[in-house]
Order: C-alpha cells, then structure tokens, then sequence
C-alpha cells in the first residue's frame, strides 16, 4: 500500500497536483510537457517537483504509520510504503491518501485507492461529517488472483431461507435476519420479491433445510412459520423462540460424523 497526506500538497497548484498523480503513467518528461502547455515556467515546475519528492511524512501520517504497526502488526517499506509523489488528483482529498497495489512497485496497476476527505459531505448538502472511502477494481482483483493461482473458496449453503409478506413484515424480518446471521446461522433472503410462491422457488433452488414465514397474520400473533423444505410439513412457532429453535433443529439436520 502506497501512501501519502494531502497536507504535503497544501501549497502545491492543483494543475500540479494532478499532473504529479500521474507520474507513473507518463514520467517526469511527460509532467513537464503538461504544465509547460499549460504555461508553467520550467524553474517554477523543477522546484514543485523537487518539494513533492523531497517531501517527509506528516505528523498525522506518523500515527497512523505507528498504529499499522502497533494495531495490525504491518510491516513499514513491507506492507505499507509513504510515497510523496503519490497525489489523487481528486481535490477533495484533505489528509492521508493511498493506493492498494499488489507490489511494492509503484508502476503495477492500483487495485483499490481512496483517503480521507473532511468536507466533502458538508459540500454535497449534509452534514459536516469527516469521512474516509476507497474504491477498488473488481477485474482487477481477479486478474491479480488469477496471476498468483488464488483459489477462492465456495461459500457454504445457506440453511434457512426467510420469506415475508407486506412492508411491515418486511421491516420485522430485516431485523430476524441481522440477529440470525449474528448467531452464526446462515440465512438467505429475497426482500424484493412479494410473491410466497417466488420466494419459496428460490428457497428450493437454494436446496435450505428450512423457511420461515412472517404474514400480516404472524406479526398479529407475535408467531412465524417453520416450513420444513424436505417435506413440506409446517409448524407455528412463537416469534420470540424462533432463533432457538431453529439452532436445536439444524444440530438435528446435522449428519453424524461418528463411525
């Protein structure tokens, strides 16, 4: 991870700062060429260049330098390297900034980039809130696992599915799903189907031991329905001991491992 502050940059035209971003791309020849067409004199570019080069981290790139050590045990010119050149043209950017890329060389394409930017929600009409993000290439990130012959993993089945009927039911099985998926349970969910009958095919073709239902008739009862997938048979249980009985029936569904 290639990083920088956007503080180094505090006195440094944004025509330069976009230009110095793409350094790796078109080389110093190339940076000169832009801001000279853009009526930069020489000796005023050599010696923007000079300080972005010859720049050292920031006080606030230091902690965070010291808590990837300390907190994630990273390792500084291994897992993370500071790079003043490194620039993300964006001028929202207002303190630390940083490139994913998957060497420490800086000219290998960037996997993911984001910083930290403080004004830029107060800007778009909310409120002032200081805010980190980042973004990544998805086809980048499986080029990259393609490379190094990166098995991935398939996800596990899930074992219950949750269908619901009406905004309101909708609302209350959001919430079961969150405290199951807590549990360790593994749930699956169609929230923007409405239909029971298309939210139990995809239940089928998720091949889930169980499915729970919430109607408008459940949420008055404070119940929800148990339908066992395999055979059909269904069992109302009360809202409130629905987590614990669906634990007591997957450990049943659980194939014995016992010779």
């Amino acid at each position: 991870m290639l990083v920088n502050d956007r503080q180094n940059f505090e006195k440094t035209p944004i025509d330069v700062i976009r230009a110095i971003d793409k350094l790796h791309k078109i080389g110093e020849v190339g940076i000169k060429e832009e801001l000279r067409s853009k009526n930069m004199a020489l000796d005023d570019i050599e010696d923007h260049l000079f300080k972005i080069k010859n720049a050292k981290p920031t006080e606030n790139l230091k902690h965070i330098f010291e808590s990837l050590k300390q907190k994630y045990s990273l390792k500084e010119g291994e897992n993370f390297v500071f790079d003043p050149t490194l620039a993300r043209g964006l001028d929202y950017y207002t303190g630390a900034i940083f490139e994913l890329k998957p060497s420490k060389n800086p000219e290998n394409l960037t996997i993911g980039s984001g910083g930290r930017y403080d004004n830029l929600i107060g800007e778009l009409g909310g409120q002032a809130t200081p805010a980190v993000g980042f973004a990544g290439g998805i086809e980048r990130v499986i080029a990259e696992l393609k490379t190094r012959q990166v098995g991935i993993p398939l996800p596990a089945p899930p074992d219950l599915f949750l269908a619901c009927l009406g905004e309101t039911a909708k609302k209350k099985a959001i919430r079961l799903f969150e405290d199951l998926r807590r549990q360790g349970i593994r749930v699956a969910e169609s929230f923007t189907k409405d239909g029971l009958k298309s939210q139990l095919e995809i239940a089928n073709r998720l091949k889930v031991k169980f499915t729970l239902v919430i109607g408008q008739k459940e949420l008055t009862d404070g119940t929800i329905i148990v339908r066992d997938m395999e055979n059909g048979i269904q069992e109302i249980v009360d809202f409130n001991k629905i987590a614990d009985e669906i634990q007591k029936r997957l450990k049943v569904h659980q194939p014995d491992t016992l010779a």
